[in-house]
């Protein structure tokens, strides 16, 4: 066909494609009444254009070569596959509330703008071509697997939701370069996902997880590198990171769930004051706070803490009352040059004398604050160099092995 329209004077008339035949139209379809059914594929070199009706694609696939609009009416996937493979920019997908089966991009020449939200109740898989997002509003749902393997994804700081129901699901992101994420979400109390691929999962912006199954893994990070520039959030279901490299440029928040740390690397590398990290009882296995400009800053909202390696590399560490436990493995912990710990009324546990133990190093351009009832337990205790240890009140520092002054910046005040 060159223009196929489907419009029933009566509302009720019904067509089903020949099994035996896919159909071809050179240019575009248009539904507005009535119902028609595929026995085969259909192939549509033009835009897809539905304002009523009923489309039954009945599992078969579709390739649209066009924009595909649907401003009322019924598609029914069933299932099936739509290829949008236009070899030239410049296509839209206005879908009004819709849902696709599998959606594939496919066509190195090819750019797709959503004009609202999509929702893909399968798979999503960009092999070639943009997907451009255009607009924050248009939230992307996927209930099943995300493989990017080629082309572009430009998020424009949209949501992708991910909100499977079963425990088969993955997450291929691809090269971050063309392929970041603004923000992600799992939400679906029955759904497991594991990230895949060899690439960096980067998120311009925050990483949530409020519901996953818990009995299995839930979200798997798989040992995978993660880049997130904004808020670690996990508000229900489990994490399993495996022994993945985490970067958290914005706040850490565990207010439920689990967060199971397996062998994990947690950086925080804000590059602004005032994060915060909530852990919620949960630990960390090695941990790095790691502000590149030095400008980060970050402040406990309650007890912290980690079971294996430390390091305090650039920024700020502030207590804020609570305590910080590591005294899991045996270590010195070196405060690096341009790095405040801030311990205050806090507590910074090393474990002091027991078989695993925390000693602390305070070294050139380092500082160490600590107030009235803040405490210190370390096997050993070292000031060096330029660094800087000031007591601002009626403190207590233990050491069960030595302690060795070196710094002129060495400021006990009235500590015991």
């Amino acid at each position: 066909f060159y223009d196929l329209t489907v419009n029933s004077s009566d509302g009720n008339g019904a067509w089903t494609t020949a099994g035996a035949t896919a159909l071809n139209l050179m240019r575009n379809i248009t539904l507005t009444s009535g119902s028609l059914t595929l026995g085969n594929t259909m192939d549509i070199n033009g835009d897809f254009l539905m304002n009523g009706g009923t489309l039954l694609a009945s599992g078969y696939g579709i390739n649209i070569a066009g924009n595909w609009t649907r401003t009322s009416g019924t598609f029914t996937s069933s299932a099936n596959t739509v290829t949008f493979d236009a070899d030239v920019p410049g296509k839209t997908i206005t879908s009004s509330g819709m849902s696709f089966g599998n959606v594939t991009f496919n066509n190195a020449a090819g750019t797709w703008q959503l004009q609202d939200i999509l929702d893909v109740n399968g798979n999503l898989t960009i092999t070639n071509g943009t997907l451009d997002v255009v607009s924050s509003a248009n939230t992307i749902y996927v209930g099943g697997n995300w493989s990017r393997t080629g082309g572009t994804f430009t998020h424009s700081n949209n949501t992708v939701i991910f909100d499977a129901a079963d425990t088969d699901n993955t997450i291929t992101p691809g090269n971050p370069v063309g392929g970041a994420f603004g923000s992600i979400r799992f939400d679906n109390a029955a759904g497991r996902w594991q990230i895949l691929g060899s690439d960096t999962l980067k998120v311009d912006s925050n990483f949530l997880v409020t519901n996953s199954e818990t009995a299995g893994t839930g979200v798997d990070l798989n040992g995978k590198t993660f880049d997130i520039t904004g808020d670690f959030t996990i508000s229900g279901g489990k994490v399993t990171a495996g022994a993945a490299a985490i970067n958290v440029g914005g706040n850490f928040t565990r207010t439920a769930g689990t967060f199971t740390s397996g062998t994990s690397l947690v950086t925080f590398n804000a590059t602004e004051p005032g994060k915060t990290i909530t852990s919620g009882g949960q630990s960390f296995y090695g941990v790095d706070f790691n502000s590149p400009n030095g400008s980060g800053t970050w402040t406990l909202q309650d007890n912290f803490t980690q079971t294996n390696t430390a390091a305090f590399t650039k920024g700020t560490l502030i207590f804020n009352g609570y305590t910080y436990n590591n005294y899991n493995i045996t270590q010195t912990v070196t405060v690096g040059n341009g790095f405040t710990l801030n311990i205050g009324t806090g507590f910074l546990d090393g474990g002091g004398g027991f078989v695993n133990r925390m000693s602390l190093v305070v070294g050139d351009g380092s500082y160490v604050g600590i107030g009235t009832n803040g405490r210190i337990l370390t096997h050993n205790l070292t000031i060096n160099g330029t660094g800087t240890f000031n007591n601002t009140g009626s403190s207590t520092i233990w050491a069960y092995n030595n302690i060795i002054i070196s710094s002129p910046n060495w400021i006990p005040g009235t500590s015991t």
